[in-house]
């Protein structure tokens, strides 16, 4: 009997101070700023307390059976987490290249930083920070800043003085030729900053171009952006740069209280221009926290989390998504969960309300930029999907098209460029990844003939 109990009574309190430790990190540590987040964590903790009160009535030997299954289920769980974690060939813990590599700049260069997008501050928390109020746009500036690897080399570049991928002399001239809008294709993922679109555009002989792309942008946030940015320097020509999975990014966007002000009120803005200072400290304190958790991954189950999200993806979402990286990337578990759940949301809501909204921006940001006197192009980046899968679906490829032509905006379809290519996947670095050097080169000296008119 008193084993019976001693144990009821360990369960019971190891129970409460799981609710405890929720509750402490929940509203106090965090303020409450995202206690919707930690809602199913309360419901476990009371699961476990109902679980823990029940015990005191269980007979020994079913508690035996339990406490041994228990047991054997978390060591069965650490043992495939150090299976994940220890690289054989090396006899030694893994660490994520991207945190290894990461370590050894950092090391050699203390300013150095790591490419975080702005989607990544939806849903996190940091102390002092109000996500509903400010939302960053770029990355640290004048930084060393550690990108991506699709090939054999981490790619790093020196940002710009607004925290972008382009080379900062281009801001010092009086005009700019080419602005250039969109997610990682216009960042330069994963190509040396003279070969990106903007790079590549001002390799060319008496052309300035600039771009203010960022990774998972969609067209939300590169409407934020172009309000932004577009109003530093007179721009003669505006590039907005398409590519499929934005219409499934506009889904998460428009829930962000700070980016639906940029669509409802013409004159919203963050002035991130005079707010770089705030956006540098940051990303420096998020840098740092990642970097602080990364030592406590074997605790947290960090890659056993990480394989069974992997499958969760094959199951659940059979083709076409991008296996979760979270040790490669600097990314959470709970920011891969939320792919997932974002991508069941659009495969089950009406899509109708998103190409409403995408026309709404795309009119809003011609407006925008005609105002300033630029003219605005559209470029439609055909998916890698199409050229890889033999299941590509046209259907929403027509009805993003039919939707720019019908606001008269000129179109340069990528698709119609590489229709006649003898072998379209050779210019990317895999059916997840982005364009080769000479993809990004193909399609931008492709794209720059199309709008002079020497095609």
């Amino acid at each position: 009997m008193f084993k019976k109990i001693n144990f009821s009574y360990l369960f019971l309190l190891i129970s409460f101070s799981f609710l405890f430790y929720i509750f402490y990190t929940s509203e106090l540590l965090k303020e409450g700023l995202i206690r919707a987040y930690y809602v199913k964590y309360y419901f476990f903790s009371l699961f476990l307390i109902c679980l823990s009160l029940l015990s005191f009535f269980v007979e020994n030997k079913t508690k035996k059976i339990f406490s041994i299954t228990l047991s054997l289920v978390l060591i069965l769980l650490f043992i495939i987490e150090f299976v994940l974690l220890f690289d054989f060939k090396n006899n030694e813990l893994k660490s994520s290249n991207k945190i290894k590599i990461f370590r050894q700049l950092k090391d050699k260069n203390n300013e150095t930083s790591v490419s975080f997008y702005p989607s990544y501050f939806f849903d996190i928390y940091i102390k002092g920070y109000d996500n509903s109020k400010f939302l960053p746009l770029s990355n640290i500036s004048n930084s060393q800043t550690l990108y991506c690897n699709e090939s054999s080399n981490w790619i790093t570049y020196q940002s710009d003085r607004y925290g972008f991928n382009n080379d900062d002399k281009i801001w010092d001239k009086n005009q700019i030729d080419y602005f250039i809008v969109g997610d990682s294709f216009a960042q330069g993922a994963c190509v040396d900053q003279s070969k990106n679109f903007s790079g590549t555009l001002s390799n060319i002989e008496n052309i300035s171009a600039i771009n203010v792309g960022m990774n998972g942008n969609g067209p939300l946030i590169e409407y934020a952006s172009l309000k932004e940015y577009l109003k530093v320097k007179k721009v003669d020509k505006v590039i907005w740069l398409f590519y499929p999975n934005d219409i499934d990014d506009l889904q998460i966007e428009i829930a962000n209280p700070v980016l639906i002000k940029y669509l409802n009120d013409s004159k919203f803005t963050q002035k991130l221009i005079q707010r770089q200072n705030e956006i540098n400290n940051l990303i420096s304190k998020r840098v740092n926290f990642e970097m602080f958790s990364s030592k406590f991954n074997f605790l947290k189950l960090t890659y056993t989390r990480k394989f069974l999200i992997d499958l969760m993806y094959k199951k659940n979402l059979k083709s076409n998504l991008k296996p979760c990286k979270i040790t490669n990337e600097f990314k959470t578990f709970e920011a891969c969960k939320k792919n997932i759940s974002e991508a069941k949301i659009i495969e089950n809501n009406n899509r109708e309300h998103l190409f409403k909204t995408f026309e709404n921006i795309i009119y809003s940001a011609n407006k925008f930029t005609q105002n300033y006197g630029a003219e605005f192009y559209f470029v439609y980046l055909g998916s890698n999907t199409r050229y890889f899968s033999k299941n590509y679906s046209d259907k929403e490829y027509y009805k993003v098209l039919n939707i720019v032509k019908k606001l008269n905006i000129p179109i340069i379809d990528t698709h119609q460029i590489l229709k006649d290519y003898p072998d379209p996947t050779s210019l990317w670095t895999s059916r997840w990844g982005h364009y080769t050097e000479y993809g990004y080169k193909f399609i931008i000296n492709r794209v720059y003939s199309l709008i002079n008119g020497n095609f």
